[in-house]
């Protein structure tokens, strides 16, 4: 068996095999960093494993089993809680040897995703944000040149396959709520296309030439209708199904005098801002970026403006809008932001960002300035009470994997645990609603709970019935609850003849 231990001197950890059988441990590494998660390659003679290289970076390594010279094969951003500490394994390989998984960090959002690292050439791919790679190779299969990027014009892209002859790439594209099936030259010659008239929702192109010469494409179309449901918290009736659409309507945020929610929907084809009236009528499309990666809005404290984030030169930048159709407005300093939330006072905006060694709630100016880092202990999905008196935001717990709430005065004080296992969250004038989930071996939830001011246990609120998705929204006055849930789910799979 292969092990990580940090010796009877109980020092830095170090990979470790002997036999079951018994008998005296071999050491493989000696290095000074922290070395975890050892992983038996399929054919068994190498071990993979993973050393922490920083506060939020670890690599992956090689090493014969049977001892011999290391060998790097890919680095990566890393949470900033010690794996090594944790439970079983951060790291595996795939059956055929080629692949190792293993948890990574998102680079712009602070978000958790897989990482899946190459073998051979320590290419990683990520769900979270993933390039169109083309690797040139021998007929053995063996790299005969550099990775090369081919510029899709999106942060999201999947599945290639290629076009008969070898010259154009067939891929699924634009974001996980709403892809859609792009063709590239291969050469990088030409921007990617849209393919038109089909691949709508697709996924998972599969390309084959017939006998006559024609060219046939299969693909699966994976739809989902997501709608904003409202649950009265005084128990008066059922859950309503407020704003819907045979699309994608979520994230939805409530107007500072309960007129109004804002809200992200794909109904045009990309995912852009809405606002409707508190009772969903009367939808009007504010943004037209045309872009599938917009973040969730917020209402500036009078109720003027809507505050969101959208791609820019570095990771994702604020902006701000104030009328429908309006240009939006960049903040400056605001680079690779997340989750926002407004000052009390309107003057600055919260969020969060990992442009240091760990992902933070930092703050700006709303007209733009040198961003200052609030928390210094991890921080994400900021929050303000309607006092102005505290930031609440989530934190993951080291240890388990759950997210946590916790909150710090706005001046001086130490920061505090409010509750366990929140998903998401949403902080009004007499309560908190949450999304309660327990992740594990047999995850619970997750389920809509309520807890009121001053502090009292959580009620749970009724069962939505259907897979809940991004976002919940709290009433300031506490009356009512906004969420988003998957009403809808169909998979086919088409097929499109005469492909060209």
């Amino acid at each position: 068996m292969a092990y990580a231990w940090n010796g009877e001197s109980e020092g830095d950890f170090d990979i470790y095999v002997r036999m079951v059988a018994g008998g005296a441990p071999l050491r493989l590494t000696t290095h000074p960093a922290h070395d975890y998660s050892p992983a038996w390659s399929p054919d068994g003679a190498q071990i993979a494993f993973l050393r922490r290289t920083g506060p939020a970076a670890a690599a992956v390594f090689l090493v014969p089993a049977l001892g011999g010279a290391e060998r790097k094969i890919a680095e990566f951003r890393a949470s900033e809680w010690a794996p090594w500490s944790r439970p079983g394994s951060s790291l595996t390989w795939s059956p055929d040897g080629k692949w190792l998984v293993t948890p990574g960090t998102q680079t712009h959002t602070g978000s958790e995703v897989l990482l899946r690292v190459s073998r051979a050439t320590g290419e990683t791919l990520s769900w979270g944000r993933s390039e169109l790679c083309l690797l040139p190779v021998s007929e053995a299969l063996r790299p005969t040149g550099e990775v090369r990027i081919l510029k899709t014009g999106s942060t999201w892209n999947t599945s290639p396959a290629w076009l008969p002859g070898g010259r154009t790439v067939v891929f699924s594209t634009g974001s996980m709520d709403a892809p859609h099936l792009a063709r590239i030259d291969a050469a990088g010659s030409a921007a990617a296309e849209r393919v038109l008239g089909a691949g709508e929702y697709g996924w998972a192109p599969s390309l084959a030439r017939t006998a006559d010469g024609r060219v046939r494409l299969v693909y699966t179309q994976h739809f989902e209708s997501v709608n904003i449901w409202r649950t009265a918290l005084d128990g008066s009736g059922s859950p309503v199904r407020l704003i819907a659409s045979a699309h994608w309507s979520y994230e939805p945020a409530w107007s500072p005098d309960g007129d109004r929610i804002a809200f992200l929907s794909d109904r045009t084809g990309y995912g852009e801002i809405w606002v409707a009236g508190a009772d969903g009528r009367n939808a009007q499309q504010w943004t037209f970026l045309k872009h599938p990666r917009l973040g969730a809005p917020r209402w500036s404290p009078d109720g003027r403006r809507l505050a969101f984030t959208a791609p820019a030169a570095r990771g994702s930048s604020i902006y701000l809008i104030g009328a429908p159709g309006a240009e939006p407005r960049p903040v400056p300093g605001s680079e690779e932001s997340g989750y926002l939330e407004w000052a009390h006072d309107g003057r600055a905006i919260y969020f969060s960002s990992n442009r240091g060694s760990s992902v933070e709630i930092w703050r700006v100016a709303v007209e733009g300035g040198t961003a200052v880092r609030v928390t210094d202990s991890g921080g994400r999905v900021p929050a303000i009470s309607s006092d102005g008196r505290y930031l609440y935001y989530l934190k993951l717990a080291s240890g388990d994997g759950r997210n946590d709430l916790w909150r710090r005065p706005l001046g001086n004080g130490a920061e505090e645990k409010v509750l366990d296992f929140v998903d998401a969250y949403s902080v009004g004038d007499n309560g908190i609603a949450f999304k309660y989930y327990s992740p594990g071996p047999q995850p619970v939830g997750p389920y809509l709970e309520f807890v009121r001011f001053p502090a009292g246990g959580a009620e749970r609120l009724p069962d939505p019935q259907r897979p809940l998705r991004y976002g919940i929204a709290l009433s300031r006055d506490g009356r009512y609850l906004l969420h988003a849930q998957a009403d809808y789910q169909v998979g086919d799979i088409m097929l499109v003849e005469d492909f060209r």
